[in-house]
């Protein structure tokens, strides 16, 4: 069984997985910096909510199948799985060389998965999401080209199971919810115990990054779904978690957008491995120390802010979009 603080990297991990290594540096004088100009920044509104188009799109669905004419309420259960099931597929669209980049209905990466997943939403199968989905990933007209896409399915495999689990009301997962607002209610909506209650049931989301002798936990994509979610709490209160200072959703955009203000150095072999593209190896020092390090310094950014992550999580995102130099990292993992 997996524990709330199992899934947390503290400050004081994260700083000691960086004293004694020599492949990335944190420059505290470039984070300052950057706290600046982001707080100088007019926040961009966030208009495209991943969890919003998905509890939509449950509802489209739902009407379709049950004859109703106009809008139905958001339905928190149907967000909150919907949720869970797009990140156990998340991360990894990166087209190998000499390959084109995975697209559905237009969309590259998760844009296309967030598609497809409406899509299955929309035919009336919300019930049976991830089993649907799983359909979908294993048809060649429709996943050619996806990475990773066994694990993919391994992933949907243990999701599907879990749910069955909490619909027949067993005692396997530790409670005795029926349904995963029933979960999250357990937990205290408290975002560690839920995200440590998801990754004990679907292991495809346990996740840490190593650096030496050091183990860190990240639980990138189950932290990510917890975000998602807090996204539409607004809309939706059944949804807010607490404890959301904890979060940590670390992907290839945010190295890529603090090293470009220089608060993220790499040093010797590892810049040039990443500025030729170079793919590093999943699990391996190098693309522990960028993690560790980015993370370290996410959580120096939070204090200089004084945002919450998903602010400044999407902040950094949006800024990679705009850089005219530097690369992200290229791993094949779906960690990230």
């Amino acid at each position: 069984m997996i524990r709330p603080e199992d899934v947390v990297a503290t400050d004081a991990a994260l700083e000691e997985a960086l004293a004694n290594q020599d492949l990335v540096r944190v420059d505290e004088d470039a984070l300052v910096r950057l706290a600046d100009e982001l707080r100088q920044e007019e926040p961009e509104p966030a208009t495209d909510i991943p969890a919003l188009r998905l509890g939509r799109a449950a509802g489209r669905g739902w009407r379709r199948l049950a004859g109703i004419d106009g809008d139905v309420p958001l339905d928190p259960e149907a967000i909150l799985r919907a949720v869970v099931v797009v990140n156990a597929v998340n991360y990894c669209y990166l087209p190998e060389p000499g390959q084109a980049a995975w697209t559905y209905a237009g969309a590259r990466g998760f844009t296309g998965m967030l598609r497809l997943v409406e899509s299955c939403l929309e035919a009336g199968f919300r019930g049976e999401l991830p089993q649907r989905l799983r359909r979908a990933l294993a048809d060649d007209d429709i996943a050619r080209g996806l990475p990773l896409r066994e694990e993919r399915l391994r992933h949907l495999d243990e999701v599907a199971a879990w749910f069955d689990i909490l619909r027949h009301g067993h005692r396997r997962t530790g409670g005795d919810g029926y349904d995963l607002l029933a979960v999250k209610r357990e937990g205290g909506d408290d975002a560690a115990t839920f995200v440590a209650r998801l990754a004990t049931a679907c292991p495809g989301f346990v996740d840490h990054a190593h650096l030496g002798r050091r183990r860190i936990p990240m639980f990138k994509r189950a932290w990510l779904a917890a975000m998602m979610v807090q996204a539409v709490a607004d809309e939706v209160p059944e949804l807010a978690f607490t404890g959301m200072s904890s979060a940590l959703a670390i992907d290839y955009r945010l190295p890529q957008t603090l090293r470009a203000a220089s608060a993220l150095q790499y040093r010797g072999d590892l810049a040039r491995r990443v500025d030729e593209c170079i793919w590093l190896e999943a699990g391996s020092d190098e693309e522990g120390g960028i993690r560790i390090g980015t993370a370290y310094a996410f959580r120096r950014l939070l204090i200089k802010t004084g945002w919450g992550s998903g602010r400044l999580d999407r902040s950094l995102w949006l800024r990679s979009g705009g850089l005219e130099n530097g690369v992200p990292h290229r791993c094949m993992t779906m960690s990230y």
